[in-house]
């Protein structure tokens, strides 16, 4: 009950932080028209004189106010590509360097569900965690192949980590982290596994999922 809660609490999040940006671009949109006919008329007016050159001169200084949008895809996976800038966004407005590289097709084996499970709680984990560090940074890497996919995420720390065998506990709370235990059951879901490491201060989880029982890791390189 406590994960579905933080899932639904995430999505209203992500569907909230979507519904500004289309917002704001509507915004951009209507004031772009508008600005557009303005431009016209001038190019209209450049040309009607014959001054060409005015005329490429202007569209020149132009061209970065005409861009349409600078809303960067993060991943072709429709799922991740919004889990991925709704925490890029958190970390930009928090000075947390962002880095995402993605092979994550919206063809992918795997649930739409699960993907907001394990990608949203490793996200969610070290984007907290950068909260408390002071050259805080996330890198997340992740590759499909035909039998097995495999995501690695790496972020900064400063807080005491504490562990009992594969099971960390909580930093936000008594017992075992929720988040963790439910990307551990997602692995196992799909006969994959996860694997959780901290050294000099940086963090990283890994989970791979394999999509067949007789799959061979090694041929995913």
């Amino acid at each position: 009950f406590a994960e579905e809660k933080r899932i639904l609490a995430r999505q209203v999040a992500i569907q909230k932080s979507q519904y500004l940006e289309l917002t704001e671009k509507i915004e951009e949109t209507k004031q772009q028209r508008h600005d557009l006919r303005h431009h016209f008329k001038s190019i209209y007016l450049y040309l009607i004189d014959g001054n060409t050159e005015k005329a490429i001169d202007y569209l020149g200084s132009q061209e970065a106010g005409l861009a349409l949008d600078d809303a960067i895809s993060l991943c072709e996976n429709t799922v991740a590509d919004a889990l991925l800038r709704y925490y890029k966004k958190l970390c930009d407005n928090n000075n947390i360097k962002f880095y995402a590289s993605l092979t994550m097709p919206n063809d992918l084996p795997i649930e739409d569900t699960d993907i907001s499970i394990f990608l949203g709680n490793l996200l969610e984990n070290a984007y907290h965690a950068c909260l408390e560090t002071q050259s805080p940074s996330i890198s997340i890497i992740g590759h499909y192949c035909d039998d097995c996919f495999m995501l690695q995420v790496e972020n900064t720390f400063s807080s005491e980590i504490k562990r009992n065998g594969d099971n960390l506990y909580s930093t936000k709370h008594e017992g075992f982290g929720i988040g963790t235990t439910s990307v551990n059951a997602i692995a196992d879901k799909y006969d994959g596994f996860t694997n959780f490491e901290n050294t000099d201060h940086i963090f990283t989880a890994s989970i791979t999922l394999q999509f067949c029982s007789d799959s061979i890791i090694t041929t995913c390189t």
